[in-house]
């Protein structure tokens, strides 16, 4: 677990609308969770660098979440975005 999240948690939000997932959707949640946990543990340790004070390694990874999807995970191609936006970012502006 980094930054208050975890590959199990993200599979899991990205599994809520579906009931009774097939193995399939099971798989490819966990590799897409597995994915979108790797770039949120990149984005936290670069905002740990630039705010060393800030809470990230514990609660950091919730501050990308994103509320406006059905699964409260934003998209890979986002957490990509917000990865190579890099130095600009500050807290208040990936919540």
């Amino acid at each position: 677990m980094v930054g208050g999240d975890s590959v199990r948690a993200i599979q899991s939000r990205l599994l809520s609308n579906s009931p009774e997932p097939s193995f399939e959707e099971i798989q490819r949640a966990h590799i897409d969770a597995q994915d979108r946990f790797e770039v949120k543990v990149e984005i936290l340790r670069q905002m740990a660098t630039l705010d060393p004070d800030g809470d990230w390694e514990r609660r950091g990874a919730r501050a990308l979440d994103n509320p406006h999807t059905s699964t409260g995970e934003p998209s890979l191609d986002n957490l990509y975005n917000i990865k190579r936006s890099g130095p600009q970012w500050n807290e208040s502006s990936i919540i």
